[in-house]
């Protein structure tokens, strides 16, 4: 049965309608959607939509240019005669939550804090990350100018179940301490892994 007018404008009427529509046309073209948020902004209506693809970097500047046209052409056939809205299409970042495999090995090494199940929350750099689990590597804070003790470095392999939501913190420079060089070098964070199972 063909759709009527009405039918196609209900269709942008909800954040998971767009999530359906976007999603097929995505991985199509090798990206993947992460997810689809609704805002205003000056009083527009504002549809924002995250993605990721398999390059290591993330997506570039020219692959969203180019999603964000393929997407509007797409979003355009179901939303004919509803109100106008601004499309952007963005990848994930600093205040974006890690929800996918992906982000959390590009993000190795950095600063992140979780929110986990049992109320406790954890601070600590990105290492090993597995199917199920990743490593975060915590140290003591320490006055600046001041080089972290190794021996006060700590492993602890978090289940993903566990965690609520998990934010990568804003760092001013390049981390260039011991637990960041722990944290990014696998046979370091085998041996402390184990020693912490023991």
């Amino acid at each position: 049965m063909p759709h009527s007018s009405s039918d196609e404008a209900r269709s942008l009427a909800t954040e998971d309608a767009v999530a359906d529509i976007v999603s097929p046309v995505l991985s199509e073209h090798h990206a993947e959607l992460i997810d689809v948020l609704f805002r205003r902004e000056d009083g527009q209506r504002v549809i924002e939509i995250c993605v990721d693809d398999d390059s290591e970097l993330g997506p570039s500047l020219e692959t969203i240019v180019e999603l964000s046209e393929i997407l509007s052409q797409e979003l355009d056939k179901h939303d004919k005669d509803s109100a106008p809205y601004l499309l952007q299409v963005t990848s994930p970042g600093l205040g974006r939550p890690l929800t996918r495999f992906r982000q959390w090995q590009r993000n190795r090494g950095s600063l992140v804090t979780i929110e986990k199940t049992d109320g406790a929350s954890l601070q600590g750099r990105i290492g090993t990350v597995s199917d199920d689990a990743v490593v975060i590597v915590t140290a003591p804070p320490v006055k600046k100018g001041q080089r972290i003790n190794p021996k006060r470095i700590a492993v602890h392999t978090v289940p993903f179940a566990t965690i609520t939501v998990a934010m990568i913190d804003f760092e001013f420079s390049e981390p260039s301490d011991v637990d960041w060089e722990i944290a990014m070098d696998d046979e370091k964070l085998a041996a402390l892994t184990h020693q912490e199972g023991k």
